[in-house]
């Protein structure tokens, strides 16, 4: 566990902002975050990054709100699960990046043949290029 703060305030995981102790699950959260904006194509957190919005706006709504879900009627029960899981608020009840590898979204692409990482990578570069054409 480490206690720096070092990163970017709208992808830090909760128990970064407060200042706790943080592992490897914090960057599974930042995952879950890039995961919905490369979604829906929109911050998760986004009226607190807003022009309105304060400062604090931000830190207040990732460290005290409960985390944004994308839509069921839009995404997969299985994606909107893994992003849901990755987003939890307790840094211990977040899988780790080994648990998320057998997570059901991940191994609905697992065709014994291929590797999961890449599976994963390809997603996100085909979601970030469609997001570049809208």
């Amino acid at each position: 566990m480490t206690h720096c703060v070092t990163g970017t305030n709208a992808y830090m995981a909760p128990e970064r902002i407060k200042g706790e102790e943080y592992s490897i699950h914090s960057e599974v959260w930042s995952l879950g975050v890039s995961l919905y904006e490369l979604a829906m194509g929109t911050f998760p957190y986004a009226s607190a990054t807003s022009s309105t919005a304060k400062p604090m706006d931000l830190i207040n709504s990732i460290v005290n709100k409960v985390p944004p879900q994308l839509p069921s009627d839009r995404f997969t029960q299985e994606f909107v699960d893994f992003v849901s899981q990755c987003m939890k608020k307790e840094l211990h009840t977040r899988p780790s990046p080994e648990a998320l590898m057998t997570h059901p979204y991940i191994q609905m692409f697992n065709d014994g043949d291929s590797n999961n990482a890449d599976i994963v990578a390809q997603w996100v570069v085909q979601h970030k290029q469609a997001m570049n054409t809208l």
